[in-house]
């Protein structure tokens, strides 16, 4: 644990990769994954068994938790650590839980922290370094129904616990759900901290990059605080809930039991990885306002391939390897070299792109077939569009000793009036006696009738 206090900015370019230092291998193919069948704890149980568990007598004292100074907090980054942690939670009936996570290092994301609060104690575990033992030793702690787990705006975590470690929750209580259906003003973890606490919470590390070891002492004292005063919360909203004016108030015959219903139905969507298609390229946000012509539209296509196939390769996120913002500017100015593909990205100082500097060459091949394939269409656009019809219509009716047959369009009338002298094509309505010439234009066979 550091003392260091200054700001951890969102990403720092130094660190190791923790992958790579833990052997964390996620599966990045581009497979959609086997999707698994819920427990039999997530389709077994339903909200209105959470609802009727009995709550023990001093969870509704109202009596605020201790200050953080003066609770005992636990770092857990070793295996002992962890079975301790295990230990203790299996005799509580209920705890609170978040997770910090990366998702700009990797490519579908990784979870950093874990940080777990009891009635009397906080703990904070080092999910990257027990990565490959945090399901065995709690796993079934968070899949227990006789156990309640207070979470805020649980969508993403339960998520993030199924990708990195295949742990389920059950008995969950969102803290966000309850502000909903009583209501609130707003929904955030900081305003209820406000709210029902009095704690301002202080924010600052929350995009910070939760990959730094050792941690910060301040981003420790953060990561603690989202979840020490959860369960006083819980105790503040259930309150609320099961009052008679809740009832009347809240739009529901049982308001505690819709916040159950509604977290419960969190806990039973499934994670899926992404997977890339042809189009996925249409849903980059910002394309429509770009207003790009069709060789460009040709170049985000091919660009955003190239970026998901090495993003999967290197566990990069797609935003690490290029950016949204740059790849549409890239494809709307087409850069003709490479000193000015780096100079559009030197305008971007919000990071370097190692990445792209490593592989410009492939970038800037991608620009040059694009353009080259753009100009052979037009030409044989032009060859083969309306623009020259009426020179078919007039030349067909003066045969100069050539017949020209499309290997494409064996039955169209198509003239060249650029080489000499002019060639045409008829539609074959007798038997022709025919000897190959040499034809320059692409797709097509000429021929003398001798």
């Amino acid at each position: 644990m550091s003392n260091t206090t200054s700001n951890i900015p969102f990403h720092l370019p130094n660190l190791p990769k923790p992958q790579d230092v833990y052997g964390i291998r996620p599966d990045n193919s581009n497979k959609a994954s086997v999707r698994p069948e819920l427990p039999p704890e997530l389709t077994r149980y339903f909200a209105h068994d959470f609802v009727d568990k009995p709550v023990p007598p001093e969870n509704h004292t109202d009596i605020q938790p201790k200050p953080l100074e003066s609770t005992q907090l636990t770092y857990i980054d070793t295996l002992d650590g962890l079975k301790v942690l295990r230990s203790k939670l299996c005799v509580v009936d209920e705890f609170g839980v978040d997770l910090e996570a990366n998702n700009y290092r990797s490519f579908q994301g990784i979870t950093c922290l874990m940080q777990i609060s009891t009635r009397t104690e906080d703990f904070v575990v080092d999910t990257l370094k027990l990565h490959h033992s945090i399901r065995y030793y709690l796993g079934s702690v968070f899949l227990d129904p006789t156990k309640r787990k207070v979470m805020h705006g649980a969508g993403n975590d339960i998520l993030w616990l199924q990708r990195d470690f295949g742990i389920y929750v059950c008995n969950l209580f969102d803290t966000m759900q309850a502000s909903r259906v009583l209501k609130l003003d707003r929904n955030s973890l900081q305003y209820l901290l406000i709210y029902f606490c009095g704690v301002l919470a202080n924010k600052q590390y929350q995009t910070s990059d939760w990959r730094i070891r050792p941690l910060p002492r301040d981003m420790l004292h953060y990561a603690r605080e989202d979840t020490h005063y959860l369960l006083y919360i819980y105790d503040k909203m259930r309150s609320r809930l099961v009052s008679g004016a809740g009832r009347r108030l809240y739009d529901f015959d049982d308001p505690l039991l819709e916040v159950y219903s509604r977290s419960h139905k969190i806990c039973t969507v499934i994670y899926e990885k992404e997977v890339f298609n042809d189009e996925s390229y249409k849903n980059i946000f910002g394309l429509d306002e770009v207003g790009l012509n069709p060789t460009q539209m040709n170049v985000v296509a091919k660009m955003y391939k190239w970026r998901d196939e090495l993003g999967r390769q290197k566990d990069e996120s797609t935003g690490y390897v290029m950016p949204n913002k740059l790849l549409l500017e890239i494809c709307e100015k087409m850069p003709k070299s490479k000193s000015e593909l780096m100079s559009i990205c030197d305008a971007h100082q919000r990071q370097n792109h190692p990445l792209i500097e490593k592989n410009i060459a492939q970038l800037m091949k991608i620009i040059g077939v694009s353009e080259l394939k753009s100009k052979v269409s037009d030409v044989q656009h032009r060859q083969s569009g309306s623009e020259i019809e009426a020179e078919i219509q007039y030349q067909i009716k003066r045969p100069r000793g050539y017949f020209v047959t499309s290997a494409v369009y064996p039955q169209a009338c198509y003239i060249s009036a650029i080489h000499p002298p002019p060639v045409y094509c008829v539609p074959a309505r007798r038997p022709l006696v025919m000897s190959p010439i040499y034809c320059t234009y692409p797709n097509y066979y000429k021929y003398q009738i001798c």
